[in-house]
């Protein structure tokens, strides 16, 4: 069964779901490389969530979960998703952006994605019906990585079950 975490949708969200992700390498005794790419991952997609995707909405006065987040852990295997109540939007669907000729080219942001397509090894996103879903697999070193994909509906690694 996935571990399941719900926050309201603000960046003071993001010191709880630092634990919640370090509280679930340690129990399963992941790699700090796997660790670390799974933290980085989350904070990019919850923090975009929260920047471009919430904020129109109002994030005072409910204690709704507006974003959940779900760690699963294979044998070979992480996969964490993330789920949010935002507009629809495909982060897959956004073209890189150009690598700057020099620093004076350099902007910061919209690196978030290609920062997530780096250190994730598949990364596949739907829309469940209000919902956004963004899931991500990360192989364990000793499963013999098999490189950057897609995941694909007939995949050997199951993603979390929808909550």
């Amino acid at each position: 069964m996935a571990d399941q975490l719900g926050v309201r949708g603000t960046l003071s969200d993001l010191a709880q779901i630092g634990t919640w992700v370090d509280g679930f390498a340690q129990r399963w005794n992941l790699p700090a490389s796997t660790a670390f790419a799974i933290q980085l991952c989350c904070e990019e997609v919850f923090s975009n969530i929260v920047r471009h995707g919430l904020k129109e909405r109002d994030p005072s006065g409910t204690d709704e979960e507006r974003v959940k987040l779900f760690l699963d852990h294979g044998h070979e295997w992480v996969i964490l998703r993330v789920d949010d109540q935002a507009e629809a939007f495909d982060p897959l669907a956004v073209d890189s952006p150009p690598h700057p000729q020099s620093v004076a080219e350099a902007s910061v942001g919209g690196l978030g994605i290609q920062l997530v397509r780096k250190f994730a090894q598949a990364v596949r996103y739907e829309r469940h019906g209000q919902t956004n879903s963004l899931t991500m697999r990360f192989d364990l070193p000793h499963a013999g990585a098999s490189g950057s994909g897609s995941l694909g509906p007939h995949q050997d690694a199951k993603a979390p079950a929808q909550g």
